[in-house]
């Protein structure tokens, strides 16, 4: 692993479009395919050694296609990609040597042959041979937790095993760098969490790799990453801290739920609109109100139970996607207002 400080990964510029497929009629009939879209719009992206970055954004904001770029997988048509101090355009295979990739899509591996064999092919295909093929394949196994059970099929493992199978063959290089897309996509809640724990505290901590993380789920992001770039559309809108993002929010959101017949005096302390909620077969509803800052949290509990409130759960509702990027659209949003004003 790397020990240099600097920037692991600095991408300037980046852009990448593809051409619309054609339906087979219009092929047939020789009928211009419509005009390119650009899925990568001018992305700059830093990723300083030794932390983990994420790229936050929805489902078609171009993340993916950045990893394939920065993996070597496709070109850009313009800008520079630069991947532990060396070009990545002008010397592809130095970068391969430099990183490897964790892909969200288990049927990357195969699923009729062992763990073992699955990471052996691998490294074979890295060059290593011999004692120090099988060395760095029981090392790589031992570390992800699958020492015990490399032998075992593929196909009997759950998704939170093979998805360690799929980093123990990305780590049996020991690259300095690790891509990792959407790791967790398929995991249930508690082997989400554990994965997590180990990306953290395993490859970042103990071995010191820098990891770029692709993700959609700003709990992921919240819980993973040192910094993250928010990707709308092919292009970088933000680039912070989750914490700096969150609080560029303005407040917190917090959700309580309370007594029916409290309603009334409820939205009036919380400044919501008046109108009213179906209760649940307990009488009871739920609300949602935003805080200038979750500090004021027990003062809003107080007010609202010298008010008669019964509260039956009060707590802050998780960060989501698309608050994010409401906030980061904002600016552009207000330009606008001005440009129309």
């Amino acid at each position: 692993m790397s020990t240099r400080t600097g920037d692991a990964i600095t991408v300037h510029d980046v852009t990448k479009s593809f051409r619309a497929d054609r339906s087979l009629w219009r092929r047939l009939r020789r009928v211009p395919g419509t005009a390119s879209r650009a899925v990568l719009d001018k992305v700059c992206v830093s990723v300083t050694r030794g932390e983990i970055f994420g790229l936050v954004g929805a489902n078609g904001a171009g993340k993916t296609t950045l990893l394939k770029i920065l993996s070597t997988v496709l070109i850009p048509e313009c800008g520079s990609v630069m991947i532990d101090g060396i070009d990545g355009l002008a010397d592809p295979a130095q970068v391969r040597r430099r990183l490897a990739v964790v892909p969200a899509d288990e049927r990357a591996l195969f699923w009729r042959v062992s763990a073992t064999e699955n990471v052996r092919l691998f490294a074979s295909l890295y060059g290593l041979m011999g004692r120090e093929r099988d060395d760095a394949v029981a090392r790589a196994l031992e570390l992800v937790g699958l020492g015990d059970v490399g032998r075992q099929h593929v196909g009997s493992f759950s998704s939170g095993m093979r998805q360690r199978t799929l980093i123990a063959r990305a780590l049996v290089t020991r690259p300095p760098i690790l891509i990792m897309d959407e790791p967790t996509r398929s995991l249930d809640p508690v082997t989400a969490r554990e994965l997590r724990r180990f990306i953290r505290d395993v490859l970042c901590t103990q071995l010191g790799a820098t990891i770029l993380l692709a993700t959609h789920s700003t709990e992921e992001a919240m819980q993973l990453c040192d910094r993250a770039a928010l990707l709308v559309r092919g292009r970088v809108v933000a680039t912070d801290t989750l914490s700096n993002l969150q609080h560029s929010i303005g407040g917190a959101r917090v959700r309580v739920r309370i007594d029916a017949f409290s309603e009334a005096r409820a939205r009036a302390l919380l400044h919501l609109p008046t109108t009213t909620t179906t209760p649940t077969v307990d009488g009871m509803i739920t609300l949602e109100a935003r805080l200038p800052d979750i500090a004021h949290a027990p003062v809003v509990v107080e007010a609202l139970v010298r008010a008669g409130v019964r509260i039956a759960e009060f707590g802050p509702v998780p960060l989501t996607l698309a608050d994010l990027l409401d906030a980061a659209a904002a600016p552009a949003r207000a330009k606008d207002d001005e440009h129309h004003a």
